[in-house]
């Protein structure tokens, strides 16, 4: 894998392969609880340092970016833009959501407040596991329900699958997993906004008001 140009020449492609492994690393969950063990991905990480030679300049930031990744924090990785609402020129806000992710429920505490300051906040299923998953077969019986539901299983995280597993729920959670998958989307949550990708929770005060009524 080729290097981009910001990463330094002197170190190898396989180290940048490295960091772009570990840093796409996310979660994955089984009714909550992380089915990767810590060690393993703490392993990854130091495999990645010594790989990178311990440069201080490349070695932190890319470890804080996987680490930052896994959590659902603000992502630090180069690529990303600066997130600073005054630029958008939309107040449609996507957020790529999966509902057991931890940081994700967190986040839908901070739904009403965004869209009582004007944001035109809606959810794209991103099962973490794919639409076949606990996760994605919950999220499309929600769906199939409603509104509501999808609002009372971000609140909850309570995986139910019932007999009303409509097709339209779960075409809704394919597509949301693909298209969000096509932009590049690989974490939980990650917001869409305007094009531009931004991975972790925000709260609405970071938001603030929104630019388009």
């Amino acid at each position: 894998m080729k290097a981009p140009s910001w990463f330094p020449k002197r170190l190898s492609a396989l180290a940048w392969t490295l960091a772009v492994s570990v840093a796409a690393i996310v979660v994955v969950q089984s009714n909550g609880q992380s089915s990767t063990a810590e060690s393993d991905f703490e392993r990854q990480l130091a495999d990645l340092e010594t790989a990178i030679g311990g440069s201080q300049i490349v070695a932190e930031p890319t470890v804080a970016a996987a680490r930052a990744t896994r959590r659902g924090e603000p992502c630090v990785c180069a690529d990303e833009p600066a997130f600073d609402p005054k630029e958008f020129r939309t107040n449609l806000v996507e957020i790529a959501t999966d509902p057991t992710c931890g940081w994700c429920r967190r986040q839908h505490g901070e739904i009403d407040e965004l869209r009582r300051n004007g944001w035109d906040v809606r959810y794209v299923p991103f099962p973490l596991d794919g639409p076949d998953s606990p996760a994605g077969l919950a999220m499309a019986a929600a769906k199939c329900k409603g509104d509501a539901a999808i609002d009372r299983l971000m609140e909850t995280g309570d995986l139910v699958v019932d007999d009303r597993l409509c097709e339209e729920g779960k075409a809704w959670v394919a597509e949301g997993k693909r298209s969000l998958g096509t932009l590049g989307v690989h974490a939980t949550p990650t917001f869409v906004i305007g094009g531009r990708l931004f991975e972790g929770y925000r709260t609405a005060a970071e938001f603030g008001g929104a630019p388009v009524r």
